[in-house]
Formats: structure tokens, C-alpha cells, sequence
């Protein structure tokens, strides 16, 4: 991954990386996310957005078509805490998929006579993007740092679930009591405008929860879900 350029002044973080391989976009992201949700322990919230274009990125400048896109997303799409990404750095992601994949099946080894296509290591982080990257209810893009940040699954047997279990009782006692706290405190608020904000952030924990628990409770027996789902039940911002 190419190293970020970051800067803070007054209420802002601007990051910026050239892109010039999959991975760099992936670990980008992944980057991003980790910030986020980071910060959303601590009980910060952020909104903001992602773009790409001409951009010079000093230790004393920041300008350039990028950074513009990327407020634009910041003061009038992103709305709640969460970082959008604009529709042209999508594009971008699926027509270098497209290139990629060209380029690998022109790639093969004959043995036998028969063809061998191989896809090149770079390759494998196409598959992150559908991890950290959904669209939301508006139909705008955004890094989904809840359901990635609260992972705790080691593997997809009964065998793993003991581990997978344990290390979500740590999740749960470090993190996700902070951020049920701080959902509970901003729904409290008299501002429709914030607690619209975190019936949005409830929204996506209770998502992301659902979502391993679901895959938690797919390891066992019918008979024991219910009671499974019910001693979990606590993980909820209810």
C-alpha cells in the first residue's frame, strides 16, 4: 500500500493515496474503516467522502479537483456517520475489475494440451470491496465499518464457534457496550435532526449483529437457536 498524506485542521482529516493497483484501493479503504470505527469506540462521530481526481497533497497545501468532490460528499450526501464513496471511484473499481480479468485469461499454461487460467495475486482483493463497500437506502455508496469492525468469526465449523464466541465476549465488553451507550445518549437528544443520525447508527449495529449471530447460530442444532439468540440478546441497542 502506498503511504496516505494525512492532515488535520479545525474539525477535518483529509487522506489522500495515489491508487495504482487493487490492493491499494482495498487496504485504502480497510484503512478507513479501522479510522472510523476507531473513533466510534471512543465516542466520535464522523461523516465524510471519498472521490478521486487531481489532487497536490503537501504539509502545508491541499488542492485539486478531489478534494472538492470529496467535501461535496461530506456537506451534502453523507448527511449520517458514515463516509460515502463517489460513483465515479466505482466505476473506476469495476472497470479495472473488468481489465484485470481480461489481462488473467489471456494468461494460461498448456499442460496435456488442456488451457490452465490463473488469476493474479493482485486480483484477490476484488473480493473486498463487496465486504467493506454496500449501498445504502438512499442508493448512495458507503464504507460499511460496523459489520467489518465487529467480525469476530474464525471459521464456518461448529469446531471454530467456541473461539468465535470468546472473542465476541471481548468485543462485546470493550466496544460494543461504548456503542450502545453512546446510541442510547444520542437518542436521547431533543434535536430530530441527531437523533435521526442515531436511529441511523442503530440501524447498521443492530444490522451488523443480526448478521453474525445469524452465522453464530447456523453452527447449531435447531433446538438450541433460540436460546442461543436469547443469552445474546444483550449485544442489541435496544
Amino acid at each position: 500500500m502506498n503511504k496516505p498524506t494525512v492532515t488535520m485542521f479545525s474539525d477535518s482529516i483529509v487522506i489522500s493515496q495515489p491508487f495504482d493497483s487493487f490492493f491499494d484501493i482495498s487496504e485504502f479503504v480497510e484503512f478507513i474503516s479501522k479510522i472510523q470505527y476507531t473513533l466510534l469506540v471512543e465516542g466520535i462521530l464522523i461523516r465524510g467522502g471519498i472521490s478521486i481526481g487531481t489532487l497536490y497533497h503537501s504539509d502545508k497545501y491541499i488542492f485539486g479537483t478531489a478534494i472538492i468532490s470529496a467535501y461535496k460528499l461530506e456537506n451534502e450526501k453523507a448527511i449520517y456517520p458514515r463516509i460515502i464513496i463517489d460513483e465515479r471511484l466505482i466505476q473506476e473499481i469495476s472497470r479495472r475489475i473488468e481489465n484485470k480479468f481480461e489481462q488473467s485469461f489471456k494468461s494460461y499454461l498448456t499442460i496435456n494440451g488442456k488451457k490452465y487460467y490463473w488469476v493474479s495475486h493482485d486480483d484477490y482483493s476484488m473480493s473486498e470491496y463487496s465486504h467493506y463497500i454496500q449501498t445504502d437506502f438512499d442508493g448512495v455508496y458507503y464504507i460499511n465499518y460496523l459489520q467489518d469492525n465487529l467480525n469476530t468469526i474464525q471459521g464456518s465449523s461448529i469446531e471454530f464457534l467456541d473461539v468465535s464466541l470468546q472473542l465476541l465476549r471481548g468485543v462485546y465488553e470493550d466496544e460494543c457496550k461504548k456503542v450502545i451507550q453512546l446510541i442510547n445518549n444520542g437518542l436521547q437528544s431533543d434535536d430530530p435532526k441527531v437523533q435521526k443520525k442515531y436511529e441511523w447508527l442503530k440501524e447498521k449495529y443492530n444490522k451488523a449483529i443480526r448478521y453474525y449471530l445469524s452465522t453464530y447460530s447456523d453452527l447449531l442444532d435447531p433446538d438450541k437457536q433460540k436460546e442461543f439468540f436469547d443469552n445474546w440478546s444483550k449485544l442489541y441497542a435496544q
